[in-house]
């Protein structure tokens, strides 16, 4: 078999449960994937260990693609090494050096995975969850477009597999972290949509989320101030006018272009979404 199960996720999850998986030292992630392959050699056949592990990128892909032919048949064995998949998959995306073929065979098997995960009705724990997801919300902003699409469609299935919620509040923190502002963008994008969807209260306390998301309506980036203002707006089309009482931080200008922005979408609610002033 690809993949054997050996019931050892529990005890890996204690052992390695807080590690940080948006690892840019390249001496770290070379260490934390020596240990994967010595974990991964007690579960894996010696031929796709060998091609997941081997120095030349194209071995890497075609593990990758071993795998993707084994996970759809197999749901036990990919429930047992989840966390592992998982890792692999962060590690091979990571970094400057990361090969764009090979990432979007990574990204090729974590849709595979997630489409099982979803047929077996299968919920990420919150360790496994915290290896693939800020990865993901990091490198969606990345400059291939191939690459980007595919993590899009990955984060918009993440609810099916993980608490909405939690996955919003997962976007706010890797849109803090970033230092790449395309990545902030496409990660307010995502909030945006899962507001949308479910609805401001049921994906996130407003009074932590909104004041953070309206400080980016002052950033100069006009992607990530655009992003920032269509949440907001859809804050207000989900909540209405008590999502003013979050803003009363906001600079008069940054102010002025959100109710004009308001104000284009009052039809929407076929009312007046501009801000009540006596609530700011």
């Amino acid at each position: 078999k690809v993949l054997r199960c050996n019931g050892g996720k529990e005890a890996r999850e204690k052992q390695h449960g807080k590690l940080k998986w948006v690892v840019e030292d390249a001496r770290e992630a070379e260490s934390l994937l020596e240990a994967l392959e010595r974990q991964m050699a007690a579960v894996s056949s010696d031929e796709v260990h060998g091609k997941l592990f081997h120095k030349d990128f194209k071995k890497q892909v075609d593990g990758m693609r071993d795998l993707v032919a084994f996970v759809g048949g197999h749901p036990k064995e990919l429930a047992d090494n989840l966390d592992m998949i998982l890792k692999m998959c962060s590690l091979r995306m990571t970094g400057k050096a990361a090969n764009t073929t090979l990432v979007l065979a990574v990204l090729d098997l974590l849709r595979a995975v997630f489409e099982v995960l979803v047929a077996q009705d299968y919920r990420l724990t919150d360790s496994e969850a915290s290896v693939c997801l800020p990865v993901l919300m990091e490198e969606v902003g990345g400059n291939n477009d191939s690459v980007r699409k595919l993590i899009r469609e990955l984060l918009r299935k993440a609810p099916q597999v993980y608490p909405t919620s939690k996955i919003f509040s997962q976007l706010l923190d890797a849109a803090h972290i970033t230092r790449n502002q395309r990545s902030r963008a496409e990660c307010l994008a995502e909030m945006t949509a899962l507001v949308e969807k479910m609805g401001l209260d049921q994906v996130c306390l407003p009074s932590k989320a909104l004041p953070a998301i309206a400080n980016y309506i002052a950033e100069r980036d006009s992607l990530v101030r655009n992003n920032a203002i269509d949440c907001i707006v859809a804050a207000y089309q989900s909540a209405g006018d008590k999502v003013s009482k979050y803003l009363t931080k906001l600079e008069p200008k940054d102010r002025d272009i959100l109710d004009t922005k308001l104000k284009k979408a009052k039809a929407v609610l076929g009312g007046s979404l501009a801000m009540d002033p006596t609530r700011m």
